[in-house]
């Protein structure tokens, strides 16, 4: 059995931990190179479903033509492939720090000391719309959890709380990091090209040219996605954005990519709810204006 397929509605399988133990200090396939490559790289954190692989895909299109790179679509979604093909790429290494989908609060690892010799990107989103992303995702795409949203929201394994207290753990650490930027999926949307732009300073990256972030920014766009997801999802091919439906929209990994589209969702019961959680529970470090519909 794979732990990556375990249930979320059904304590994990025993050796659990330690397998996450060993992902956390040994990534990868070639334990011992890519340990050291480790301590060199910056990485893309996020909880699963704040938009990583849409950051992910616009850092490896702009690594690919800023360095003048023949790279393949797997090739910018994996990042460190791209430090693989010359070495004055930056490392940059993409990862769901911690596996939190499947676990419960309790079991949250706490401190972040493996990134401290780091950068540290940290993607966020509204976790309102997180959770239902999150629920499409362990519903139809990985088979995951059977019941409704509302059940997966109050879930104990993989649900708000564990949501709130994974965001918190990282408010409380950022400090730990050599360096850290917080990146926030709505500012994202509001401006793109900006807040790429944000990234590649951070990374040390300032001399990008304005031509490739637009680009990245075109090349990474929702259609774009969307038109090679269901592409993949008809073919079946090996590719990073497969394992959804095309006659089922709400499997794909391009699913909606919209702010505020938990209301679509979500009973007025279940909005307000975590509403008044996030408003009283989560860090004010995200710096969300929390509000319900009527307010």
């Amino acid at each position: 059995m794979q732990y990556s397929d375990i249930r979320i509605d059904a304590p994990p399988p025993a050796g659990f931990h330690l397998w996450c133990f060993l992902r956390r200090s040994f990534p990868g396939r070639w334990v011992y190179r890519r340990q050291w490559k480790r301590l060199r790289a910056s990485f893309l954190l996020s909880y699963p479903k704040a938009g990583r692989t849409w950051v992910r895909l616009m850092l490896g299109k702009v690594l690919a033509e800023h360095y003048h790179l023949e790279a393949s679509f797997e090739d910018m979604m994996a990042l460190d492939h791209l430090h693989d093909k010359a070495a004055d790429v930056p490392l940059i290494m993409p990862k769901h720090d911690d596996y939190p989908q499947l676990k419960t609060p309790e079991e949250l690892v706490t401190c972040k000391d493996e990134y401290r010799f780091s950068r540290v990107i940290f993607l966020t989103r509204d976790l309102r719309d997180l959770a239902v992303s999150a629920y499409f995702q362990m519903s139809k795409r990985r088979g995951k959890f059977s019941g409704t949203l509302s059940e997966f929201l109050h879930n104990r394994r993989g649900g708000v709380d564990t949501m709130i207290r994974f965001h918190n753990i990282w408010a409380r650490e950022r400090e730990r990091p050599a360096a850290f930027l917080l990146v926030r999926y709505e500012d994202l949307h509001e401006d793109t090209e900006r807040e790429l732009r944000r990234m590649v300073d951070f990374l040390g990256m300032p001399d990008i040219a304005d031509t490739v972030l637009r680009g990245a920014v075109e090349f990474a766009s929702f259609q774009n996605m969307r038109k090679r997801e269901t592409a993949a999802a008809s073919e079946r091919g090996p590719n990073r954005l497969d394992g959804g439906r095309t006659e089922d929209p709400e499997s794909l990994k391009t699913r909606k990519g919209r702010v505020g589209g938990f209301v679509d969702y979500m009973t007025p019961e279940d909005a307000a709810w975590m509403t008044r959680k996030l408003e009283t529970e989560l860090d004010p470090l995200y710096g969300y204006p929390w509000k319900t519909e009527e307010g």
